[in-house]
């Protein structure tokens, strides 16, 4: 009979990037500056697009009331 495996350690082997025993942060997934820019212009933009339609709707609203 040969013995059986050993479990799995429980902590991460330190290759690892992240867990308790990490030295450092974990990256954020834009980490270029570029695609941090890219990504907060295509947010701005959505919310210019979804926002427009309900700020030009009041604005033509409180003209009529005049």
């Amino acid at each position: 009979m040969s013995q059986p495996e050993a479990p799995p350690p429980l902590s991460p082997p330190p290759s690892v990037p992240y867990g308790p025993g990490a030295s450092e942060p974990v990256p954020v997934a834009s980490s270029s500056p570029s695609a941090a820019s890219t990504a907060g212009r295509t947010a701005v933009r959505w919310g210019i697009r979804i926002l427009l339609p309900f700020v030009l709707r009041a604005v033509f609203r409180a003209l009529s009331r005049r």
